[in-house]
């Protein structure tokens, strides 16, 4: 058995329409309830589901903990309402349901048109296009109890055909090929390693991952002049020389899915880049 969380703020706040909120929630989610099945935050609210833990109110408690630093970070002192008791999801069956519920979230809401566009949802690791949770289709497969092999493909099909997005179910993303000669725009490549690891696209100033993800998803695609990759990122043309040389980072799969595909480097709609 499983159990549905959903936490609302208290009207008008919407504490994840900011990113640096919504990208810090995430985080620290994910490091919270590592267990977590399905999850999303939406401007006002998120939803959770956790596995049910017998006569024990430990995520309950990592709950309250986790809405705590949301608004000590916020500086609100009156920020959430009360945490509803879970609904209960009590069959494998129902699991899938509310699974998809959650992914659709936002597309019921209008807030966009396709699952695979928002930012805040485990449905982008399921899917394959973040660097984090890297097995969630393979974990998620295995609690539904379904065949691994292309769960994605066959899950994308099943949340997609929604009536919410279309009937007859969107096309599952395809990942960009590394040429010769780029096709794609370096401002995509940078919202495609941006996306990967849901970080705003200034970050490649800083030194981190993204800008290592960047400059190794650029040279991948046709884009290999040092001095211009040296430029976006605010180093020397040497540095982009000392970075190619590392081994290729982890996520490049994730960016190159999100680079060939624009609904997985969609901007955030409200965010500030």
């Amino acid at each position: 058995m499983w159990k549905h969380w959903v936490v609302r703020s208290c009207t008008p706040q919407e504490p994840f329409l900011e990113f640096g909120c919504a990208r810090w929630t995430w985080t620290r989610l994910g490091k919270v309830f590592p267990e977590m099945v399905a999850a999303v935050l939406m401007p006002n609210h998120l939803h959770l589901i956790l596995p049910k833990k017998e006569e024990d109110d430990t995520d309950f408690r990592k709950l309250s903990g986790l809405l705590g630093g949301i608004s000590k970070r916020s500086k609100l002192r009156k920020l959430w309402q009360s945490i509803p008791a879970p609904a209960d999801v009590p069959d494998k069956f129902h699991l899938r349901r509310q699974v998809r519920y959650v992914a659709l979230n936002p597309c019921r809401k209008g807030l966009c048109a396709d699952p695979l566009e928002w930012y805040w949802s485990t449905y982008r690791e399921v899917i394959g296009a973040s660097v984090e949770r890297c097995e969630s289709a393979v974990k998620l497969a295995c609690v539904l109890g379904e065949p691994s092999k292309k769960f994605e493909v066959r899950f994308h099909g099943y949340v997609s055909a929604d009536p919410s997005v279309r009937v007859a179910g969107t096309e599952f993303p395809t990942p960009a090929v590394s040429k010769i000669w780029s096709e794609e725009s370096i401002g995509e490549i940078l919202a495609a390693s941006a996306g990967a690891l849901r970080v705003p696209p200034a970050d490649v100033k800083k030194q981190g991952s993204l800008r290592t993800l960047f400059i190794h998803l650029a040279c991948r695609h046709g884009w290999r002049q040092p001095i211009l990759l040296s430029r976006i990122c605010g180093i020397t043309p040497r540095a982009v020389h000392y970075v190619l040389n590392q081994p290729v980072p982890k996520g490049i799969e994730a960016a190159e899915l999100c680079l060939g595909d624009r609904r997985l480097r969609r901007e955030w709609p409200f965010s500030h880049f």
